[in-house]
């Protein structure tokens, strides 16, 4: 089930990043580097130093192994993982560039992206507020002294999206994958480890 839910998330992932990307550059490729030579399989990964009746993976990867050591800042590497750098430098440079664009149409998409990803950036003025964002939420949580005032406290925050008691998300259904359904409910947050029921 958890190995579901980061696939939906990354597929999720993946088709917003394409919507952004189309949305904020009218669908033009981010570099010359995404030619056709940069899709599909390269015989260059081949190692053919190996029989492939000996060691089909050392033959089919083996040049890609050898060429790609795994970075020390990584516990793996594949291609997967770099696929998902460069996405995460594509979405970068798209949230960079809408941030900069001070021209974007009042609250077109990328104004609004432009905004919001320049204030989560703005560290400064986030560290100087400090937990006074939250101050409301923390009394809250410090005048609980009893089950009602847990539950109380802890059925506010679920209505600002806080998971402390347990979460609930959507899934596709098992037994029809054109239906996206209530997943079941998890507990979360002070309940412990999560864990699906």
């Amino acid at each position: 089930m958890a190995a579901r839910r980061v696939s939906a998330t990354l597929i999720l992932v993946l088709a917003v990043s394409g919507a952004l990307f189309v949305v904020l550059t009218g669908g033009h490729r981010l570099s010359a580097a995404d030619d056709a030579a940069s899709r599909g399989y390269d015989v260059a990964n081949l190692d053919r130093t190996c029989k492939p009746c000996d060691d089909f993976h050392q033959f089919a990867v083996g040049g890609w192994l050898k060429a790609n050591p795994i970075p020390p800042e990584y516990p793996l590497w594949g291609s997967f993982v770099t696929l998902q750098e460069k996405n995460q430098q594509a979405l970068r440079g798209i949230l960079e560039a809408a941030s900069a664009n001070a021209s974007a149409a009042a609250g077109s998409n990328e104004q609004k992206i432009g905004d919001f990803y320049a204030s989560c950036m703005d560290t400064k003025s986030i560290d100087a507020q400090g937990l006074q964002p939250i101050s409301a939420d923390l009394a809250a949580i410090d005048a609980i002294h009893d089950t009602a005032g847990l539950l109380d406290a802890g059925a506010h925050l679920q209505t600002q999206g806080v998971g402390v008691l347990f979460a609930f998300g959507s899934d596709q259904d098992f037994k029809d994958s054109s239906q996206v359904i209530g997943a079941p409910a998890a507990r979360s947050g002070l309940c412990g480890n999560w864990k699906v029921h």
